[in-house]
């Protein structure tokens, strides 16, 4: 699958199929996007995280590699959006666990505003 903007330039997509990027994500709407294109419908979903707009709330290289899901999102949203593909990116907060205190980093040390609760409700 091929790609190219108005100004004759290689899209990300383009990119991805030539090997020049290749990560988890990218593979994955590498594997999806054709299809997509080809059936003029789909919805790509990628997970980042709030930290990817706060880099100071956490750890430099994690808030980077976030930010690099959501940049990499929007340009793959602008490269087919007009194909009547749908891309999304998510950025949910931290998730109140006993994770956070295992890793040194108790959970109460993060703005309360970016702190998620998981409740344990089943449904009957």
């Amino acid at each position: 699958m091929l790609l190219r903007r108005s100004s004759r330039q290689a899209g990300l997509v383009s990119l991805i199929s030539n090997g020049k990027r290749r990560r988890g994500f990218d593979r994955l709407a590498l594997a999806a996007l054709p299809g997509f294109v080809a059936r003029k419908n789909g919805l790509l979903i990628n997970i980042a995280s709030v930290v990817a707009l706060a880099p100071d709330l956490l750890n430099g290289t994690y808030s980077g590699t976030k930010a690099y899901v959501v940049n990499f999102t929007q340009a793959l949203r602008n490269e087919v959006e007009s194909a009547g593909v749908i891309v999304q990116v998510v950025l949910p907060g931290a998730t109140a666990t006993p994770f956070w205190a295992k890793a040194g980093h108790p959970v109460e040390d993060l703005p309360s505003e970016i702190v998620m609760v998981a409740e344990d409700n089943h449904l009957p």
